[in-house]
């Protein structure tokens, strides 16, 4: 014995009044007249809320899908630019031993050491300041701002960053300077933490 399956709709669809339209098709059918004016209006009617239901979810289905993808690929991105900050470390000696210097003890470097220092920090904290506006904005993953924010809390209690900050913190935007001075800059940082794990015995 086969049974009549019922196909499911979603809910904004089965909502619609379809009992209505059968019943006008089946009074057209059995008085073999024209349909009424009104008749074919309510008929339209329903037909317009079909088709504007339809689009309603097909936008709401594109809308996650172009959400998706913009969070991965901002997260691609900026899991590039962690990678590059880091790897101009580990491949030149040289910025990686006035790096350590600097952190400890900014007064140590030359002045042309120094305005290397400042342009290494510089150009890592302006990527850190555009995932700032990006994680507001809801593009960024979460567990990956969280854990820059922790090294940006460890960094700050450095006296090498610290002094950059304190000079170079007028080129930020507002909104980044004073969340990264209110928030960032007054949780509590690791008790153990050294700057890429070197301490300056090392």
């Amino acid at each position: 014995m086969t049974q009549s399956r019922r196909l499911r709709l979603p809910g904004i669809i089965a909502c619609f009044p379809f009992e209505a339209l059968s019943l006008g098709t089946d009074r057209f059918s059995k008085r073999g007249n024209a349909m009424p004016l009104e008749q074919l209006a309510n008929i339209a009617e329903v037909f317009g809320m079909l088709v504007v239901a339809v689009t309603l979810i097909f936008l709401t289905v594109q809308m996650r899908l172009n959400t998706k993808a913009l969070h991965s690929r901002t997260t691609h991105a900026v899991h590039d630019q962690t990678i590059s900050i880091y790897k101009s470390l580990s491949t030149d000696a040289s910025l990686a031993d006035l790096w350590v210097r600097g952190m400890h003890d900014p007064a140590s470097l030359s002045a042309t050491e120094t305005a290397r220092f400042f342009a290494y920090w510089q150009a890592a904290v302006l990527p850190m300041q555009n995932w700032f506006y990006q994680w507001r904005e809801g593009a960024l993953d979460e567990a990956f701002w969280s854990s820059w924010s922790k090294v940006c809390t460890d960094i700050y209690q450095m006296p090498g960053f610290k002094h950059f900050w304190q000079q170079r913190k007028q080129y930020f935007s507002d909104e980044f300077r004073h969340y990264m001075e209110t928030d960032l800059f007054s949780r509590k940082p690791s008790a153990d933490y050294r700057p890429l794990g070197a301490a300056i015995d090392d």
